[in-house]
């Protein structure tokens, strides 16, 4: 098996604390009215993740919206909206922890954790 991380923020459709105009960015759409992405938190690192088994696309990404930097998920219609956003829980985003850089797999989810920084990985069987 080869594992390919990348160690870059991606920002093309994340804004951090500014005016998504001036950054020449489209937010995100939440299905139902109101964006994935906020003025108040900086959300980095997506990863656009499609589940071969049933079709669903996913987006995960790192967000501050909680103090500290951490993993959420939020599924994407046929439209491109995202609806069901989610933190990730707890066994991933640890107490004392920062979490950022997502990769999904169809088998797991591996991911940057700070504290002390270690690349980590989840099964999901």
């Amino acid at each position: 098996m080869i594992l390919v991380l990348s160690f870059c923020c991606c920002s093309g459709y994340f804004t951090d604390n500014g005016p998504v105009q001036q950054a020449g960015m489209l937010r995100l759409a939440m299905e139902g009215g109101g964006y994935l992405s906020s003025d108040t938190a900086n959300d980095i690192t997506p990863f656009l993740f499609r589940d071969r088994a049933s079709g669903n696309n996913y987006l995960f990404f790192a967000s501050d919206r909680g103090g500290t930097y951490a993993l959420y998920y939020a599924q994407m219609d046929p439209a491109g909206n995202f609806f069901n956003l989610t933190k990730m829980d707890p066994v991933i985003n640890q107490p004392g922890t920062t979490n950022f850089s997502p990769v999904v797999f169809q088998t797991g989810l591996a991911w940057t954790e700070t504290g002390p920084t270690r690349i980590r990985y989840r099964n999901f069987q």
